[in-house]
Order: C-alpha cells, then sequence, then structure tokens
C-alpha cells in the first residue's frame, strides 16, 4: 500500500529532485545516485524508516525512552541522507515522514483489530522482581540464613526461575551482600539507589527502564513458591481491565485468623479486594454463622503503568496503621484482584516459620 501510495504520487506532482533541477556542481552526490533526477515527491526512504520506527518502537521500546530515542534517529538519519544526496527536498522528506507514521498507525490498529477479532492473546513480556532487604524487624537479615546448604534468597530465585514462565528473573535488593549471593550464581541483580519503604517501591525503581507489560512482585522470603501458584496470578490478567492481581488461600488452622503475622482479606463476588488486615475480617458477630477465612498470599502482579503509579503514591493512613502497603493501593482507588489458590509454601518471616521450613525440606528430602 505504502509503495503504490508513493510510485502514484511520484507520477502525479512529477517534481524533479534537486539533482535533476540544480546539478551536481550545486547539490552533492554520489555518481551511483546522480541518474536519479525525476519524480521527487514524496520521499519513500522517509516513508518506510518513519513507519519501521513507529512499528519498532510500538513492539520493543516498552516505553524505554532510550530505545525509542534510538529508532527515531535512525529514522531522521534516513530523511536527512535524502536531502544530503540531493534526491530530495524537506518538503518531499516531511511528507513521507506524515505518510510513514500515518500508515504505520493504521498497521498498528489493523493487527490489533485482527488479534482482538480472533480472540488472538498477543505475547506480553512479562518479568519478575524479587525485592530483597538485608535487614528485618523480625528476623534480621533472614535471607541470607541457610536452608539445608541454600540460602532463602537463592532458594527463592531458582523457584521463580524454575517455573518458565518469566521473560526475565531479577532480584531487587538493598545490599552488596545479597547482590554478591545471586551474583555467584549467575543471577540477575539490581542493586537499589535509592532507601525504599516498600517492596514495591523497590521494585518499581529497578521496572523504570525495564521493558515489560506486566511485572510480578515475589517476596524474597517465598523460598516455596510454586508454579501454579505464579500461573494463577498470571491468568487474572486475561481481565483487560485488571491493573493489579493477587492471591488468597483459605485458611485451615483457625488459631491463624488471630495472629497478626497472617494477613486477612475479604473480596466482592468479581473477586476485587475489600479489606486487608492483620485483625480478624469479617468480625464473626453471631457464632453460630459459619465462615471461611482467607489468608492474602503476599505475591503480586502489576501492569507497568500501574505499579510506576502506586510508587509515586504517598504512604496512606490505613497502610501505616495496619503496616500493609496494599492498602494504599484501596484506599486511592485501585483494585486488586484476587483468585484462590488451593495451598501455599512456607513463607519466613520469624525465626519459627525458618525452623518449620527446614523440617519441611527434611522430611520432603528423605
Amino acid at each position: 500500500m505504502c509503495l503504490c501510495l508513493v510510485y502514484f504520487s511520484k507520477l502525479f506532482f512529477e517534481r524533479v529532485r534537486p539533482i535533476g533541477m540544480y546539478g551536481e556542481e550545486i547539490v552533492h552526490s554520489v555518481s551511483w545516485l546522480s541518474d536519479l533526477v525525476n519524480h521527487s515527491f514524496p520521499s519513500g526512504h522517509s516513508m518506510g524508516a518513519f513507519g519501521l520506527f513507529l512499528y519498532l518502537n510500538h513492539f520493543t521500546s516498552s516505553k524505554n525512552h532510550l530505545i525509542s530515542i534510538f529508532y527515531f534517529a535512525m529514522a531522521l538519519g534516513c530523511g536527512y541522507s535524502r536531502i544530503y544526496l540531493g534526491q530530495h527536498y524537506f518538503s518531499d522528506v516531511l511528507a513521507g515522514s506524515i505518510f510513514g507514521v500515518m500508515f504505520g498507525l493504521f498497521i498498528l490498529w489493523g493487527i490489533e483489530f485482527f488479534y482482538k477479532k480472533n480472540k488472538i492473546k498477543m505475547h506480553k513480556k512479562i518479568l519478575a522482581l524479587i525485592p530483597a532487604r538485608l535487614e528485618s524487624t523480625r528476623f534480621p537479615q533472614k535471607l541470607l540464613k541457610k536452608l539445608e546448604g541454600k540460602t532463602i534468597i537463592r532458594r527463592t530465585y531458582e523457584a521463580v526461575v524454575s517455573t518458565n514462565l518469566f521473560d526475565e528473573v531479577i532480584v531487587v535488593c538493598d545490599h552488596e551482600l545479597i547482590k554478591n549471593e545471586i551474583e555467584s550464581i549467575g543471577g540477575n541483580v539490581f542493586l537499589s539507589k535509592a532507601v525504599h519503604e516498600s517492596g514495591t517501591d523497590r521494585i518499581a525503581e529497578a521496572s523504570s527502564d525495564l521493558a515489560s507489560d506486566i511485572i510480578v512482585n515475589v517476596q524474597g522470603d517465598e523460598p516455596f513458591i510454586n508454579k501454579e501458584s505464579l500461573e494463577t496470578l498470571i491468568s487474572i490478567f486475561e481481565n483487560e481491565q485488571v491493573e493489579v492481581a493477587s492471591l488468597k488461600v483459605k485458611i485451615e488452622d483457625l488459631t491463624q485468623v488471630q495472629n497478626p503475622n497472617c494477613v486477612k482479606v475479604v473480596t466482592d463476588k468479581q473477586g476485587k479486594a475489600l479489606y486487608f488486615s492483620r485483625s480478624p475480617i469479617p468480625f464473626v458477630r453471631d457464632q453460630f454463622v459459619s465462615h471461611t477465612f482467607y489468608k492474602h498470599v503476599g505475591v503480586y502482579g502489576f501492569t507497568r503503568d500501574a505499579l510506576l503509579k502506586v510508587s509515586q503514591l504517598p504512604a496512606s493512613t490505613l497502610e501505616q496503621i495496619e503496616k500493609l502497603e496494599n492498602l494504599r493501593m484501596l484506599e486511592n482507588g485501585i483494585d486488586i484482584y484476587l483468585k484462590e489458590i488451593a495451598h501455599v509454601g512456607i513463607s519466613i518471616d520469624t525465626e519459627e516459620d525458618f525452623a518449620a521450613a527446614i523440617q519441611y525440606l527434611k522430611e520432603n528430602q528423605s
């Protein structure tokens, strides 16, 4: 289509190229281009270059501005070279560039329409980022504690990588000790440049220069995270309205309902979170009424835009009261969609959890 437009436009306007109009004495050119003297408007090279720039930028940059600037510079360089070599006027290049962008947008719209009409899902780039803070109030330097010969953070990283669900897995840490631990096994690591109050803020810093569609936040103290849980989390994004997703699991041990380290969640009928709390929710006023309590599983999925948006929000009142960062999202009107999973591995928040994890490994390795 582009070639046809260029061809018939040149025939219609019959504009003589600069080299044909002014000659090689005035216009800079090269010998193998000197015979091209007719049909200047518009520039086909500029049309192709800017159309390709738009197409590549859409599918590969994912808002990485350096990549976008590189593509634009290449297209601009192509247009400039056509003027420099005496093949086109500035207006030829400008018109070609505009036509190229218009056709690029038309092609992208056509691709999107085709995929939606045929219900074909385009591949989304999914990253797993593992926030890893060295110090912990309840269990200092827990991520470097060894579970049967491997540190907690190493087991978490290897568990996420082994799922083969992600285009890239990166540990986002705040200390050289964790960085060295992950690099010692050939892992990907990002060392934070700023001090952050939450894991979400930490991974937002790392994601700002990463090309991605969905970012999954797996806590560094989840060495038993499994593929089924992460697949369930990612599947929530099949709903195009979802910006933030997470998981919940039924509480079987009712003593955990009173445990403040066990974060409870209640959702509406569409699976959207109504509230998270360390307290028992809902409060069962009439004891004869049976109710299923759910524990929030601390694994999140974000669209890239949502993650960056959340990281820019100040800590909310409820977040500071409960010490739960997900309340910042709810207080600012950001929906969190949850799906239930059948079971969840041991999260290591305390020394008691650590002892339970060691016991679990011994029982399952014997």
